[in-house]
């Protein structure tokens, strides 16, 4: 596990600025589960914003009541990595789960700053309440430093899915077609039902940085990807 002092000095520059604002400071966990036998390597990737305000860019009345939930990405990866341990699968797993409460406060993020994530790139923060992509960015490139096989993230990211798929489906956006067909495909071949799927798409950067973190008011669950 990285505390933030782990975090600072390792330069997770989505991670703090998320967490900055808040009395329970981020951290990165890092879980895993190895067969003797296993011929490949699942990493799997989790949001845990583990109560989101909103940040700076508060969230309206009547749409916090539910953010103590914008956790559940990491605690599904938690339960994946532990029950992939309990019934012994043939399979490498490591769970990163990436943690952070984004409050607002005097230390808080504010629309505007730049931050520099893990990977080196910059990004603008326009709207402190897009904080998972994020977090995420972070913890997908420290994951695929260890070159796994597959990288999957679960992340409550966006509003905007649920906008445009309703609460019984959920969106699969992948950069590679063969392993998303494989993901949402069952033991029988036919696919799971309350799946829907799109091909990841390129983003925009503006002039100052390498990236801009923020969602036009339609489609922004594809530019969060």
């Amino acid at each position: 596990m990285l505390d933030e002092k782990a975090l600072l000095k390792g330069g997770y520059g989505g991670l703090m600025g998320v967490g900055q604002g808040s009395a329970n400071l981020p951290r990165l966990v890092r879980l895993a589960y190895t067969h003797p036998k296993a011929e490949k390597t699942l990493a799997l990737v989790g949001k845990g914003i583990t109560y989101d305000s909103g940040g700076i860019s508060l969230k309206p009345a009547g749409h916090n009541e539910t953010m103590k939930c914008d956790m559940s990405g990491a605690a599904a990866v938690f339960a994946a990595v532990v029950a992939a341990a309990r019934l012994g699968l043939k399979v490498n797993v490591t769970g990163w789960l990436a943690l952070a409460e984004n409050m607002p406060s005097g230390t808080a993020t504010r629309p505007g700053d730049v931050l520099k994530m893990y990977s080196g790139k910059t990004v603008e923060v326009l709207n402190t309440d897009a904080e998972g992509r994020l977090v995420l960015a972070d913890a997908l490139t420290r994951a695929s430093e260890e070159e796994p096989d597959a990288i999957v993230d679960v992340a409550t990211l966006t509003g905007a899915m649920v906008l445009a798929l309703g609460d019984r489906t959920f969106g699969v956006m992948a950069n590679d077609d063969a392993f998303r067909t494989a993901l949402i495909r069952d033991r029988r071949g036919g696919r799971r039902a309350g799946m829907a799927h799109a091909r990841c798409p390129r983003s925009c950067a503006r002039p100052w940085t390498r990236r801009s973190r923020t969602s036009p008011t339609w489609a922004s669950a594809t530019a969060a990807a």
